[in-house]
């Protein structure tokens, strides 16, 4: 019927032209009898195909492939839940990282020795879980953090501490006026709102003096457990000191104004953390975020030099041609028992509140003006026993002091102002707060240990002193993984809540 309408009209049929569905086929796409006779068995066939592969990209990414794996790939992709420091999570930046994280993990796995291997090589018929793991490390087959201190030992060292008072023979430091100028005069005339904090001061006296050893003696102070001030002009160059985003960018040539930042407050921070929440139903990672900001942002928002942007970080990797952190390192004595470092610049405002960390920790002051509290790690166990890993307290200096009569009245404690060029070396689980002006910045380097190292006699004190093996195995893995992962991809990822990036 269609050929004899076309006769009758005069239009010419081509050899090879069929009819369907009352069209004549081939028919001009985007016809309407293009439309008709792509047909519902095509379109369900598309959907399928379609579905298919999305399927295949979803269970590649939520970790269904690795756990049908089993064995060894299928805990390289559990631990990224595993959560050694602050909650918040591990998150990873794009699809099909998560493969590359499993691909590190493996090729790291085969370079261990025979009983990290045999430690970590007996977890793989043990539960594991994709949940979402809060807190410290709840992955049943590695175990629970250790517990610092039994109750009946807190209670007595907190006697001891109160009938010995070693604070009354601690060396005093500078009083509140002393204190107050130091900070004003780094501060570049800008507010510097946690200075009320110093009117504590008339009600807790001065702070105790802290020790200051020869930048070469630091290494020999952290296995000792003790809290020490030094000079870090003597084991960093001129350049280090008094930088500028301006100087950051041009000391990195054309690609310095690219190099990325991690700011806490910025739109793209909060949508990674979105993605990692919703990471057992989201496959695309955060691969619909926004970038994350830059060197160049940053010079454009904040063309003041005196001002840094609030609560970033640039982890310093990121940034090979202003600091070699293993020089460093080596200068400062501290080669033994570490594995890698993870530093950071801290960058603007902060108003810290008292913690402690697994990792011993440098912390160095480049520009402008911080305040660091803290308290010898002989300590920990009597007034924070109770604390399992680095989960903060939630409160200022002045309030934590207050809190408890051992805090308040008996045990010694440091306020060091900081500026650029000093340098603090703070031992694990030693308790402290950071505080910075506007115009601040700071390098913080911790220092991740090798499979049982920085275990020192020396200091029972610190938490590699009392963590288990298994958990070290595994801890090791991780950071070994992480390493692996920035060298050969150049991927890193963000833990503690979105406040730091490892490489």
């Amino acid at each position: 019927a269609v050929r004899a309408q076309a006769a009758r009209a005069g239009i010419p049929i081509e050899p090879g032209t069929s009819t369907r569905r009352g069209c004549l086929m081939p028919a001009a796409p985007g016809s309407d009898c293009w439309w008709r006779s792509v047909g519902v068995w095509r379109a369900t066939r598309l959907l399928l195909c379609l579905a298919a592969v999305l399927a295949a990209f979803w269970a590649y990414e939520l970790g269904w492939a690795w756990e049908f794996q089993g064995g060894l790939a299928k805990l390289c992709f559990s631990i990224l839940d595993v959560e050694y420091d602050n909650g918040g999570g591990t998150y990873l930046p794009l699809p099909f990282v998560r493969g590359y994280w499993v691909e590190a993990c493996k090729s790291v796995f085969a370079e261990l020795g025979g009983e990290q291997q045999a430690l970590i090589q007996a977890l793989y018929n043990k539960p594991l879980h994709f949940s979402v793991l809060h807190s410290q490390m709840r992955l049943a087959s590695v175990g629970a953090a250790p517990a610092v201190v039994a109750r009946s030992r807190r209670e007595e060292l907190r006697k001891a501490i109160l009938e010995s008072r070693p604070r009354a023979s601690a060396p005093r430091g500078p009083g509140r006026e002393n204190l107050t100028q130091q900070v004003l005069a780094q501060a570049g005339g800008m507010d510097v709102d946690w200075l009320r904090m110093h009117g504590s001061l008339d009600l807790l006296g001065p702070p105790s003096r802290e020790p200051v050893v020869d930048a070469s003696e630091v290494g020999l102070a952290l296995k000792e457990g003790r809290l020490v001030r030094f000079d870090a002009t003597k084991v960093l160059p001129a350049k280090t000191f008094n930088v500028t985003l301006e100087k950051l960018s041009l000391l990195h040539g054309a690609g310095g104004d690219s190099i990325s930042i991690l700011a806490y407050h910025h739109e793209a921070k909060g949508c990674r953390q979105q993605a990692y929440e919703r990471r057992k139903t989201n496959p695309v990672g955060a691969m619909f975020c926004p970038p994350m900001p830059t060197l160049g942002d940053a010079r454009k928002a904040f063309p003041d030099p005196k001002q840094m942007p609030m609560a970033s970080r640039i982890a310093l990797r990121r940034l090979p041609k202003y600091i070699d952190e293993e020089a460093m390192l080596s200068k400062l004595g501290l080669v033994e028992g570490v594995e890698r470092p993870e530093g950071q610049i801290i960058m603007g405002h902060a108003m810290g509140d008292t913690h402690w960390d697994e990792q011993d920790n440098i912390f160095i002051q480049v520009s402008g003006v911080s305040a660091v509290f803290g308290v010898p790690a002989d300590y920990a166990d009597a007034v924070d026993g109770g604390t399992k890993s680095a989960k903060s307290t939630g409160l200022n200096w002045d309030d934590w002091l207050k809190a408890d009569q051992v805090r308040r009245t008996a045990i010694p404690w440091y306020y060091m102002v900081l500026k650029p060029g000093d340098g603090i070396a703070i031992p694990s689980r030693a308790l402290h707060a950071v505080y910075g002006g506007h115009n601040r910045a700071s390098l913080q380097t911790f220092l991740e240990p090798e499979y049982k190292g920085m275990r020192w006699g020396t200091n029972e004190h610190s938490y590699w002193y009392k963590e288990s093996d298994t958990r070290q195995a595994v801890r090791n893995l991780i950071f070994k993984t992480v390493g692996r992962l920035w060298e050969t991809r150049r991927v890193g990822i963000v833990a503690q809540g979105g406040i730091i990036e490892y490489l």
